[in-house]
């Protein structure tokens, strides 16, 4: 259970699970006085197993929605720095480009070879130049984007493709609508 320690800088007391383990069971959390959370990252992660229901609930909910919304909206410019510093990182720059070798070898191994830029260009005539899901023009600016997700099972083939504007796709997500 348990691994043994050797100095208490090496080794902390989870609240929850009530054990000592090694400080790299623990997420950081610039928030404690330790420097790290007081439960374990297993114990963090069975929680957050436990509870998802409650958390997918809490994300519909317009009060929630509002709340977020106006936290980003106050906070636009320390988002975007933490951002910046992030993305400019050599650790964040390999988490983007490892997280987009991944979406493309996704693409490659659900494809059945379909999606074209002629298939594309007879999409946008289908669609009358216009956002499957909102309606707005996009003949300039638009996404390719799944309506299952890939993430989710989706397939990279013409019956799961629709054309739609940015915004609307990143709000979107990974999420079937």
């Amino acid at each position: 259970m348990a691994r043994p320690s050797k100095t208490l800088e090496q080794a902390t007391f989870c609240n929850s699970c009530k054990t000592q383990k090694e400080i790299t069971d623990f997420a950081k959390d610039n928030r404690s006085k330790t420097g790290y959370q007081s439960r374990c990252k297993d114990c963090l992660k069975r929680y957050y197993i436990e509870n998802r229901d409650h958390y997918r609930k809490l994300k519909q909910k317009e009060s929630y929605k509002k709340k977020v919304k106006e936290y980003q909206i106050k906070n636009k410019d320390l988002i975007n720095e933490y951002k910046r510093k992030r993305y400019s990182s050599e650790d964040g720059k390999a988490k983007v480009k490892a997280l987009n070798a991944e979406r493309r070898a996704l693409k490659r191994t659900t494809s059945d070879g379909s999606v074209t830029s002629k298939f594309i260009n007879e999409l946008m005539i289908k669609q009358n130049y216009k956002c499957a899901l909102s309606g707005v023009c996009i003949k300039h600016d638009y996404h390719i984007d799944h309506i299952i997700p890939l993430s989710k099972g989706g397939k990279h083939t013409k019956s799961n493709i629709q054309l739609l504007n940015p915004s609307v796709n990143m709000s979107k997500k990974d999420n079937i609508l």
